[in-house]
C-alpha cells in the first residue's frame, strides 16, 4: 500500500479515468490533482468525490482546492451534488 503521490512516476501517460477521492485535506487532493491530471488522455474522465461546499458530514472544503484545479484542464460533464465528473479537454 501507498500513497497516490508516491506513485505517480510509475503510472504511464495517457490515462483515461481518474477517481479523486483520497486524502481530503487541501493538500492531499491538489497533490493528487497536480500528480495525475497532466497524465490524463484528452477526452477522459476524471470523478471527483465529495464536492458540496460546506457540507459537515464531507470533507468538500479541501476537495474544492483540487476541483479548482481540475477545472483548469477539464469541463465539467455532471454534477450530481455530493460528485462531479469532467471531462479532460486541455
Amino acid at each position: 500500500v501507498a500513497k497516490s503521490a508516491d506513485v505517480a512516476d510509475t503510472v504511464d501517460n495517457g490515462l483515461n479515468y481518474l477517481h479523486i477521492d483520497g486524502n481530503h485535506s487541501s493538500e492531499g487532493a491538489v497533490l493528487d490533482a497536480w500528480s495525475y491530471l497532466p497524465k490524463m488522455s484528452i477526452g477522459g474522465l476524471v470523478l471527483v468525490d465529495d464536492t458540496t461546499p460546506g457540507d459537515k458530514n464531507a470533507f468538500a472544503d479541501g476537495v474544492m482546492c483540487a476541483v479548482a484545479i481540475v477545472e483548469r484542464f477539464c469541463d465539467l460533464a455532471e454534477d450530481h451534488g455530493t460528485w462531479r465528473v469532467y471531462r479532460k479537454v486541455r
